[in-house]
């Protein structure tokens, strides 16, 4: 019995030595696929950080871009409300003007319209003259061509006196 219980405590040996055997490679081979693993999380760890640091350094491009545009976009906003205010004031300006401009037409109107009839009234008055003249000149020519008549008759006269005389 004492043999039969030693064979059998060396056959449970020989299981255990291999059973620890299979335990240690299954063991060896874990750790393999354990430190194959972290090799690649690490790696996987490094890209992600390193991909990380590029999604910041584009992040705080983007914001300095956006920081960019929002100040242009504000200085354009500005200089529209200024256009805006001189645009508007030019108007306003041009109004006024324009108000003045109508206003000092009616003026202009007006006083054209008031030498327009006095042009008229001497034009008028101017004829009137001018046929009084006309008449005063004819009637003047007649008296002088009487007088005239009568100083040929006289010359005359006188010219037969001479020779009478003489």
């Amino acid at each position: 019995m004492e043999e039969s219980f030693k064979v059998e405590v060396n056959r449970l040996q020989v299981s255990l030595k291999e059973s620890e055997e299979v335990h240690r490679q299954e063991k060896d081979e874990l750790a393999k696929r354990l430190l194959t693993m972290e090799k690649a999380k690490t790696k996987e760890a490094l890209d992600l950080r390193e991909r990380c640091a590029v999604l910041q350094a584009e992040l705080l491009e983007s914001q300095g871009q956006y920081r960019d545009s929002r100040s242009m976009l504000d200085s354009l906003s500005t200089k529209r409300l200024l256009m805006e205010r001189d645009f508007q004031s030019q108007l306003q300006k041009a109004l006024q003007l324009t108000q003045f401009l109508e206003a000092n037409n009616k003026i202009l109107s007006s006083k054209l319209e008031e030498r327009q009839s006095v042009q008229q009234a001497q034009e008028t008055e101017l004829l009137g003259l001018r046929e009084e003249m006309e008449q005063s000149t004819s009637h003047l020519l007649a008296k002088l061509d009487g007088h005239v008549s009568e100083s040929s008759l006289l010359k005359q006269q006188v010219g037969v006196g001479v020779r009478m005389c003489v």
